[in-house]
């Protein structure tokens, strides 16, 4: 709880006026497709590594995981298609698991 109210923190004073709702759920998800566990100190980290993320790719992990809406409707509002909202949204959660093994 207190790591998602920090990283709603750093993206609510980000550049933009785009607000981030992190929520256990979504975090769950997000953690499922990256294929990793839960426990606090991963929990820990990958906040750290979320709020390292531009806003460009955290509007994706957003979108996809936090307000759960599917890749054709992500690709809609990018002007992409499917296939290409999905390769964007796989390279994030890469970068991640990279930031992860980093940290």
């Amino acid at each position: 709880e207190e790591y998602m109210n920090e990283l709603n923190m750093r993206f609510k004073k980000s550049k933009t006026n785009r607000v981030v709702d992190f929520e256990t759920e979504g975090f769950e998800g997000l953690k499922t497709d990256m294929e990793e566990t839960t426990n606090d100190y991963l929990d820990k980290n990958l906040f750290e590594a979320l709020s390292e993320l531009d806003i460009d790719e955290m509007e994706l992990i957003d979108m996809r995981f936090f307000e759960k809406r599917p890749f054709k409707e992500i690709a809609d509002i990018y002007g992409i298609g499917e296939s290409a909202c999905k390769i964007r949204v796989y390279r994030i959660i890469e970068k991640l698991r990279t930031k992860l093994k980093n940290i």
